[in-house]
């Protein structure tokens, strides 16, 4: 914030006129996107699983998408198209918080 506050004052000049912008930055991640155990970090195991994904994406390239799912993964797209639309029965989602800022159907009303 100090650097910022520094290259202002440097670049501000007095009587122009300004306009308000911004910048959001989206999609940051590192190349591994595997959640890392804070108190069992496991090199072999991070390993292992980087290849169980790379056979796994070897296997829906070749024999179409969600071929080979993870239990995770096992949602529907919209409107029930996608060959996982049979595991949409097996999940339950009868204690699932609402997600007021992403979805349009929870956005919370005050009365």
């Amino acid at each position: 914030m100090q650097a910022a506050t520094e290259l202002l004052d440097r670049l501000f000049i007095q009587g122009l006129q300004y306009k308000r912008a911004g910048v959001i930055v989206n999609g940051i991640s590192p190349s591994s996107p595997l959640q890392q155990d804070l108190f069992d970090v496991d090199a072999g195991q991070i390993r292992k699983l980087k290849k169980l994904d790379a056979a796994v994406d070897l296997l829906n390239k070749r024999y179409g998408s969600e071929t080979v799912v993870i239990g995770a993964q096992q949602y529907t797209k919209p409107h029930g198209e996608g060959k996982a639309d049979v595991f949409a029965d097996a999940i339950k989602h009868d204690h699932k918080s609402k997600n007021p800022t992403t979805r349009w159907s929870d956005i919370i009303e005050l009365k």
